[in-house]
């Protein structure tokens, strides 16, 4: 079905498992986000994914990582109706990296990155959406996420 290897090292496909298996059963999306500025803990969302299992979320967090290897990762949840994020459902450290920790500078944010995941042999079959969104801001007390674009099976 998927594969059980990652080509980023230190991955954790089995911790990024059991966060997607956690959020999904209460019933929140999945949130994949990178640490921009490790000293003051700034995460910004990169992918909201839909409608996925638990192994499908780890394939796709294990595709994110690769863009951005250099960056933390961990997964976190939010409400399916509205997008907005619930800290209940915890925030899961699936990926450290090796990279030193980048630091951004007063006002100069890098820009979210907004890529389309069209639906791809990992995900192939799966009913339901995938859908990605971005903003400037982690979750941590920005606006609410909205989504960029989404894509249906065939």
């Amino acid at each position: 079905m998927f594969a059980n290897h990652c080509w980023v090292q230190g991955y954790d496909r089995h911790r990024a498992t059991i966060a997607a298996a956690a959020i999904l059963s209460q019933g929140g999306w999945c949130v994949f986000e990178v640490c921009v500025d490790v000293p003051r803990q700034r995460w910004e969302v990169r992918v909201v994914i839909f409608d996925l299992g638990p192994e499908a979320v780890a394939a796709t967090v294990a595709e994110e990582i690769a863009y951005e290897p250099e960056l933390d990762a961990r997964l976190t949840g939010c409400d399916r109706r509205t997008l907005q994020p619930v800290p209940a459902m915890g925030a899961y450290l699936c990926y450290v990296s090796g990279a030193a920790a980048p630091s951004a500078r007063p006002g100069q944010l890098p820009p979210a990155d907004v890529r389309t995941n069209a639906m791809n042999d990992a995900t192939a079959g799966r009913s339901g959406p995938t859908a990605l969104c971005s903003k400037n801001q982690g979750l941590d007390g920005g606006p609410s996420l909205s989504a960029i674009s989404a894509s249906q099976p065939d």
